[in-house]
C-alpha cells in the first residue's frame, strides 16, 4: 500500500512540474541556509574541539590575584612535568611571532614552541614529513620548523618539496621537516598558530620568574580524578614559595571572541527567518493545489477510501518534495561552506577551528530534521483542509467555488502577517549593520589612508627580547633603520616616509610605562609607539598644538613624547599637556610633552580609542622585531613595491621586508567583521523581501480568485471596480499592517541584543524604521495591486452564468 502511494505521488507531481519546481526550489533555499550557518556555529561554537579524548585533557593556569589566572613560569612548568603519578602526558606551549625568510614568499607569522609531547598529546599526524621528535629537543640539535597546511601554501606555494628546505626563522636556519593537515586546529588559544618549534627552555630561564610565561596542558592518567590533580597543584603551588601563588586545572574550551558568537546567533535568528517565509509560501502553494483538488478528494472518498488515506498520501506528496529538496540543499551547503571558508580564512585567523567548517554527519542530522519538520509544517493543514469535506457539497464544486472557505482565507492570512513580521525584522537588522558599516568607513578616525603604503622590517626576534644590548648597540640598530628610511624617502615618487616601532592596525599592542600625572604613586600604561618626525604627516593625523619631533635630536638628554587627545583628556582633564612632564619608573629622567595629535586607532577602528604616547625613534627602541616603514607617494603606492625592496635590501640582503600592503588594504581587513555581518544580513533581507514578494502575490491571487462570486454578486448589486479594488486591497494589506506593527515591536529587544554590533548607531534608530517600514509597505502594495486589480474587474454577468 505505501509502495503504491509512493508511486502514485510521484506521477502526480511529475505531471506537476511547475508546482514541484517552485516547491522544491522554495524549500532547498531554506534548508541550505539554516544548514549552512548550523555547521558554522556547530564548528566554531558548539563542537570546536578535533582532537581524541578531549574529556582527559586539561590546562593548568596560575594566579598571584583574585581573579588575574595567566601562563605558568618555566619553573612551575618544570615542577609539573616531573611528576607523573597523576598526568600521563605534559606539553607546553609559547605563542611567538617569527620571521620567516628565504624562503618563495618572506613573511611574518604567528607560531608556537612547544614541548616535544605536544602534538602526541593531540594524537596529530602530518600530512608531509613528520613531526617534532625527542632528538629535536636535545641542546645544540639543528633547528626545525613545522609549517601549518596555510603556511605551507604561503610560504611555499604547496610545494611538496618544501619538506627539507632551509627557512631563516628570525635569522636562524632551521629545517621544514613537516606539513601538518588542511583541518589541524591546535587547543584555544592557538588556532591562528601558523607554524611549530620547538621549546628549548635554558637553566636561566628554569630559574627566573621574570621568563616569558607558558600554556601548559596535561593529559590525565585514567585513574586520576579533578580533585586529586588540584591537591597536588596545591602542593606544588604551596613548595614554590611565591607569596598568594595559585594552580588550577580546568577542561579545555574553545572561547570563540563574543561578537564573533553574537554575529553567528544572529545569522542563524535570520536563516530561521527565512525558514519560516518559505514554509509559508510552500503552504500556500499546498494549500491551493489540494482545495483545488477536493472534488476528486470528494470522489475518491465515495467510492471507498478512506480520509486517512487521503492525508496519508497528501503528506507523502509533501515529504518526496522536501526529500528532493535535502538533497539539492545538501550541495548548496557544500558550496556555500566552502566559499565562507575561504573568504574568512583570507580575511583573519581569529575564528577558532574555521578549517573544520564543513558539511559533517552532524550538519546532516541537523538538515535532515529541520527537513522533517518543515514538512510537517507545511503538509498537515492543507491535507487536512483538503479532506474535511461534506461528500454531497464536494461532488458538486468546482476550484472557484471550493476556495472561498474562511478557514482557509484566515491560515491564509495569518501567514502573511508572519511573512512581513519575519521581513521587517530582518530589513531592521540589516539597515542597522549596513548604517553601522557605512559609519565606520566614513568617520573620520584621524588618519588618510590614500596613496599609503606600510611595509614591515623586522629585526630580532619576539622569542629572544634581548635586554643585555647596551645602548651603544640600540643606537647601531636605530641608526641602521635611519639609513633605510633615508634610502626610502629618495624613492622617485615619495612624498613624505616614516619608521615607527609597530603600526597601527596589524594586530600588535605596545605599551610603556609612567606614574599617572595626578597621582604619582600609582602607574598607568598608555599604547606605545617609537616615530620619526614625518610619521604625523605620512599618515595625515593632524598635530593639534605643540609640534611634533626634529630630525637629529638623537643626541639630546631630554626624552620627549606626544600624547593623543584622550590621554590629555583622561590626565589632564581638559588643560593643555603640552610643556607638561611625565615620570617613568624605568627611567630617572622626566620626559617633556612637546605636542598633543588627533586620537587615531591603533588595533581597531571600531573600539573606542585609549591613551596613547609617542616617543621619538631617533631616541628610543621598543620592539624592533615589529617596526615598520609607512610610505605616502604621489601615485599608486603599490607602485612603489618593487624598488621598494631593492632599495631596503641592496645593502643588507639579509634585512626582512614583508607584509607590504597598502593602509587601507589594513583598513578593509580590519572592518571584516562588521563587512561580513552587513552583508550576510543584507542577504538575507533581500532573500526575504523576495520570497515575501512571492508570497504575497500568491496569496492575495488566490484569496481574490476564490471571492470572484461573491465580488461578482457585488459588482452586480452596484459596486463600482474603485470599491472593489479598495476593499480586495485593504483586505489584504491589514495582516500585513499587522505582522509589520508587531516586527516594530519585536525589534525593541532585537536592537538591545545587537547593540555591541553597531557602531554610533542607535539601535531605535528611527529613520532605519521608517526606511524599513516603507521599503515592506511598497513592495506589500506592488504585490497586491496587480490581483486586486484584477479581482475588481470582474465580469457579473460570466460569474453568475459560470455559477
Amino acid at each position: 500500500m505505501l509502495m503504491q502511494d509512493l508511486r502514485s505521488t510521484i506521477r502526480a507531481i511529475w505531471r506537476s512540474k511547475l508546482f514541484a519546481t517552485l516547491a522544491i526550489t522554495a524549500f532547498s533555499f531554506a534548508i541550505a541556509s539554516t544548514s549552512t550557518v548550523f555547521s558554522v556555529i556547530d564548528a566554531v561554537i558548539l563542537n570546536p574541539v578535533t582532537f581524541a579524548h578531549p574529556e582527559s585533557m586539561v590546562r593548568i593556569e596560575s594566579a598571584q590575584s583574585a581573579e588575574n589566572w595567566d601562563n605558568l613560569s618555566p619553573a612551575l612548568y618544570d615542577a609539573i612535568r616531573s611528576r607523573p603519578a597523576l598526568l600521563s602526558q605534559v606539553c607546553a606551549a609559547r605563542l611567538s611571532l617569527f620571521t620567516v625568510t628565504r624562503v618563495a614568499a618572506p613573511d611574518q607569522l604567528f607560531g608556537l614552541s612547544v614541548s616535544r609531547s605536544f602534538f602526541d598529546m593531540l594524537t596529530a599526524r602530518p600530512l608531509l614529513g613528520r613531526l617534532l621528535s625527542p632528538a629535536d629537543d636535545q641542546a645544540g640539535a639543528p633547528s626545525v620548523v613545522l609549517l601549518s597546511y596555510k603556511a605551507w601554501q604561503q610560504l611555499f606555494a604547496g610545494n611538496p618539496s618544501a619538506v627539507g628546505q632551509i627557512a631563516q626563522l628570525d635569522g636562524e636556519s632551521s629545517t621544514v621537516i613537516g606539513v601538518m593537515p588542511y583541518d589541524f586546529s591546535p587547543p584555544s588559544p592557538y588556532h591562528a598558530s601558523m607554524l611549530w618549534t620547538t621549546l628549548r627552555l635554558t637553566p636561566a630561564e628554569l630559574s627566573s620568574p621574570q621568563s616569558r610565561g607558558l600554556q601548559v596542558y596535561a593529559r590525565l592518567q585514567s585513574s586520576t580524578t579533578m580533585p586529586a590533580l588540584q591537591q597536588d597543584l596545591d602542593r606544588i603551588a604551596a613548595a614554590a614559595g611565591q607569596k598568594n601563588l595559585r594552580l588550577r586545572a580546568s577542561s579545555i574550551t574553545y572561547d570563540a571572541d563574543p561578537t564573533q558568537k553574537l554575529t553567528l546567533w544572529l545569522a542563524m535568528g535570520m536563516v530561521s527567518g527565512l525558514l519560516l517565509i518559505g514554509c509559508a509560501n510552500i503552504s500556500s502553494l499546498l494549500l491551493a493545489r489540494a482545495i483545488g483538488r477536493r472534488r476528486d478528494s470528494a470522489i475518491r472518498l465515495a467510492t471507498g477510501a478512506t480520509r486517512i488515506q487521503l492525508i496519508r498520501q497528501s503528506l507523502f506528496e509533501v515529504f518526496v518534495l522536501a526529500f528532493g529538496a535535502f538533497a539539492l540543499a545538501s550541495a548548496g551547503t557544500v558550496s556555500a561552506l566552502s566559499l565562507i571558508r575561504n573568504y574568512l580564512t583570507a580575511v583573519t585567523t581569529r575564528i577558532p577551528n574555521l578549517v573544520n567548517v564543513q558539511l559533517d554527519r552532524r550538519s546532516l542530522l541537523f538538515s535532515f530534521a529541520v527537513t522533517l519538520l518543515c514538512a510537517l509544517a507545511c503538509g498537515v493543514f492543507p491535507a487536512l483542509s483538503a479532506t474535511s469535506i461534506d461528500l454531497a457539497s464536494g461532488l458538486r464544486e468546482t476550484g472557484t467555488r471550493a476556495d472561498g472557505r474562511k478557514s482557509a482565507r484566515r491560515f491564509l492570512h495569518g501567514l502573511l502577517a508572519v511573512e512581513a513580521f519575519i521581513s521587517l525584522l530582518l530589513l531592521l537588522t540589516s539597515g542597522l549593520l549596513v548604517r553601522s558599516l557605512s559609519r565606520v568607513l566614513s568617520t573620520n578616525h584621524g588618519l588618510r589612508p590614500d596613496h599609503v603604503l606600510t611595509v614591515r622590517l623586522p629585526t630580532g626576534s619576539w622569542q629572544t627580547l634581548d635586554t643585555k644590548k647596551t645602548p651603544q648597540d640600540q643606537q647601531t640598530r636605530i641608526a641602521k633603520y635611519l639609513a633605510l628610511l633615508h634610502q626610502a624617502q629618495a624613492l622617485q615618487g615619495v612624498q613624505a616616509a616614516a619608521l615607527a616601532s609597530s603600526l597601527p592596525l596589524s594586530n600588535t599592542i605596545v605599551s610603556t610605562r609612567f606614574f599617572d600625572p595626578n597621582s604619582r604613586s600609582s602607574e598607568i600604561m598608555p599604547y606605545a609607539q617609537a616615530v620619526t618626525a614625518d610619521y604625523f604627516k605620512t599618515m595625515g593625523i593632524p598635530v593639534l598644538s605643540g609640534q611634533t619631533f626634529h630630525s637629529g635630536a638623537a643626541n639630546s638628554n631630554s626624552p620627549v613624547v606626544l600624547v593623543n587627545q584622550t590621554f590629555a583628556r583622561q590626565y589632564f582633564h581638559g588643560q593643555s599637556p603640552v610643556g607638561k612632564f611625565l615620570l617613568s619608573p624605568d627611567s630617572k629622567d622626566a620626559t617633556q610633552i612637546i605636542g598633543m595629535v588627533k586620537d587615531s586607532p591603533h588595533l581597531d577602528l571600531t573600539e573606542p580609542i585609549q591613551p596613547q604616547v609617542y616617543l621619538n625613534f631617533e631616541q628610543t627602541e621598543l620592539t624592533p622585531f615589529l617596526t615598520g616603514l609607512v610610505i605616502r607617494s604621489h601615485n599608486d603606492p603599490q607602485s612603489l613595491t618593487r624598488d621598494l625592496h631593492t632599495a631596503l635590501s641592496w645593502k643588507d640582503v639579509g634585512q626582512a621586508v614583508v607584509q607590504v600592503k597598502t593602509l587601507q588594504a589594513l583598513i578593509n581587513r580590519n572592518v571584516w567583521q562588521p563587512r561580513f555581518a552587513a552583508w550576510l544580513s543584507s542577504a538575507f533581507a533581500v532573500l526575504a523581501l523576495c520570497l515575501s514578494g512571492i508570497g504575497i502575490y500568491g496569496v492575495v491571487a488566490y484569496v481574490a480568485t476564490s471571492r470572484q462570486r461573491e465580488f461578482g454578486i457585488r459588482s452586480a448589486l452596484g459596486a463600482l471596480p474603485g470599491n472593489l479594488l479598495r476593499l480586495a486591497a485593504i483586505q489584504s494589506l491589514a495582516p500585513i499592517l499587522l505582522g509589520s506593527c508587531l516586527g516594530l515591536l519585536a525589534f525593541y529587544w532585537t536592537g538591545k541584543w545587537i547593540a555591541s554590533l553597531l557602531y554610533q548607531t542607535s539601535p531605535l534608530d528611527p529613520l532605519n524604521a521608517l526606511t524599513a517600514a516603507v521599503i515592506l509597505l511598497l513592495l506589500s502594495l506592488t504585490a497586491v495591486a496587480y490581483p486586486a486589480w484584477r479581482a475588481s474587474c470582474v465580469d457579473p454577468a460570466i460569474t453568475l452564468r459560470h455559477d
